[in-house]
């Protein structure tokens, strides 16, 4: 009467229900791990968010950075790794690009630039260092 039973329960619902229902108990249940060790820049945005009914998360300013960074990585394609042969020659090309940008100083321009220009040099066969990178980024964008 058992295996009866547990065969009824298994016909009673088709796989794609089965698949819908795990579905939404996922989706409840990383909603909760999101909400529940949510970072504190996060809490803000949420409160922000429910104080206001809503909010604009693609600011004039974000967009501005997000060009200035498409200018500099652009120039730094076109004109900086043609024509540089040396690795002092390389760095201070881009320090000067990096000078004029007016980027600010944050830990996402950091890893795209780092990441961007380490690749640069890589494929243009110049010994760059992810450490020579940081002292140039402390002495040249905007804090």
């Amino acid at each position: 009467m058992h295996a009866q039973n547990h065969t009824d329960i298994m016909d009673a619902i088709s796989w794609g229900e089965f698949l819908k229902g795990l579905g939404a108990v996922l989706v409840f249940y990383y909603a909760y791990v999101f909400i529940r060790f949510l970072p504190s820049d996060f809490r803000d945005l949420i409160r922000k968010l429910n104080s206001k009914g809503s909010i604009n998360l693609i600011t004039d300013s974000y967009i501005s950075v997000l060009d200035k960074m498409a200018e500099l990585i652009s120039r730094i394609d076109r004109e900086i790794i043609p024509v540089c042969k040396t690795e002092e020659e390389f760095i201070e090309q881009f320090r000067l690009r990096l000078l004029r940008s007016g980027l600010p100083d944050s830990p996402a321009v950091r890893r795209i630039l780092t990441g961007h220009v380490l690749l640069a040099a890589k494929l243009r066969e110049l010994s760059l260092s992810e450490d020579q990178l940081i002292v140039l980024l402390d002495g040249s964008l905007n804090s």
